[in-house]
């Protein structure tokens, strides 16, 4: 019986080195769970070096893999682009993907390096696709500004793992061209090429089970204690050494068997920059902790968030404090929050000096983050994300 070959295309921007092994253990995930032939697609630019790019290329040919790699040089449109400053680079090489692969590949599944398969990759690979340009999972971005421009809130894919349907792409549009375009009429997008893939290929989308693309962040969703059929998706998050969630262990596990852990030398220095984050983090934590108690207003963003708002409240004695909530949904702002009026974030603006805000909707972190930055607000001094406030156990990221 011939095998069918499934197509699997990652973007690697590697400028401190470390990128490399998580594309390592995503690709072997895979092919520990896949019994087709694979043949893998890296986009990357200078910063992939070949050393990196030898060990890659061992660990998928010993296993009658393929693998074929296309550099990326930085045009010369996105150094001119005011949005820049807000990108990760490697991310947006999947803008190319339909002009780099060869012509012959037709379809490919897209994934980022922060993913851990542990389903059987043909289970995505032979979904239905029909007609539309891309299919992936649902992303909800209430306070998304693209969404009064006709964009879909309904079909609006997340970009971490995508099956990109080159053919109708290569007929229909020039995804790179396209999407510099909207750059240059939105340079302050909230999510980057993520908003670029959906606006352009608007209402051209299929959904597919969250299962193909589930977020680690979410505790209810990602079920830690054991191990789901699923594709993990590390999205604002990072494997854990303290191994205290079954897919932290089972990333490790999977780290082993790359080149990347074939060294013990290899593992420690991975084990020692989590001590090191560690200890940052502390110290973030003592600084934040500071802020709460000496700012007088105390804003909580995101009015959905009632699990760690109610969690941050038993914590802190906010009792001698004005505290409020705002949300950038507008069917929100209005509504009451824990008997509170939800503000719109435009109260914000120019109350930085005795304000502090405590990010709920970490999911959206990264756009929050860039609006409170432009009104003035400094991060651990004038806002924070919610996790650095919560335990481990309690749902956070870190340890108070």
């Amino acid at each position: 019986m011939v095998k069918i070959m499934i197509n699997i295309c990652a973007a690697i921007h590697d400028a401190n080195g470390n990128y490399s092994k998580y594309a390592a253990v995503a690709f072997r995930s895979i092919i520990n769970n896949t019994s087709e032939r694979l043949h893998f697609f890296v986009l990357h630019d200078d910063t992939f070096m070949e050393q990196q790019k030898g060990k890659l290329a061992r660990m998928i040919e010993e296993g009658g893999n393929e693998i074929d790699f296309y550099e990326v040089s930085i045009p010369e449109d996105w150094k001119k682009l005011k949005s820049i400053k807000n990108f990760t680079i490697g991310t947006l090489f999947r803008l190319m993907i339909s002009d780099k692969l060869p012509r012959d590949i037709g379809r490919v599944i897209y994934i980022d390096a922060d993913i851990l398969v542990n389903l059987d990759i043909k289970e995505l690979w032979d979904i239905d696709i029909g007609n539309a340009l891309v299919c992936g999972r649902k992303e909800k971005h209430y306070d998304n500004p693209i969404f009064d421009e006709g964009i879909s809130e309904d079909s609006y894919v997340n970009a971490g793992v995508l099956i990109f349907n080159l053919d109708k792409i290569r007929e229909k549009h020039d995804l790179y061209r396209e999407s510099i375009r909207f750059f240059e009429r939105h340079p302050n997008c909230m999510w980057n090429d993520e908003d670029a893939i959906n606006f352009v290929l608007n209402k051209k989308q299929k959904i597919i089970p969250n299962r193909f693309n589930t977020f680690t962040v979410f505790a209810e969703e990602a079920e830690p204690e054991f191990l789901k059929h699923c594709i993990y998706h590390f999205a604002g998050d990072h494997p854990r050494a303290n191994g205290s969630r079954a897919f932290d262990r089972e990333f490790f596990r999977t780290l082993r068997q790359t080149p990347w852990g074939e060294e013990d030398e290899d593992i420690f220095a991975y084990f020692y920059g989590q001590n090191a984050l560690r200890e940052e983090s502390f110290v973030n934590i003592r600084r934040i902790s500071y802020a709460m108690g000496t700012k007088k207003n105390i804003v909580f963003w995101g009015a959905k968030e009632t699990e760690p708002y109610k969690k941050i409240k038993a914590i802190y004695d906010l009792s001698d404090r004005e505290v409020w909530a705002v949300d950038g949904d507008k069917g929100r702002q209005g509504e009451v929050f824990d008997g509170m009026r939800v503000e719109s974030p435009d109260k914000l603006k120019g109350m930085q000096e005795g304000t502090f805000v405590v990010v709920l909707a970490y999911n959206h972190y990264r756009a929050i983050s860039r609006a409170l930055s432009g009104m003035g607000y400094r991060e651990g001094y004038g806002y924070a994300d919610s996790r650095f406030l919560l335990s481990e156990p309690e749902g956070g990221r870190y340890l108070l």
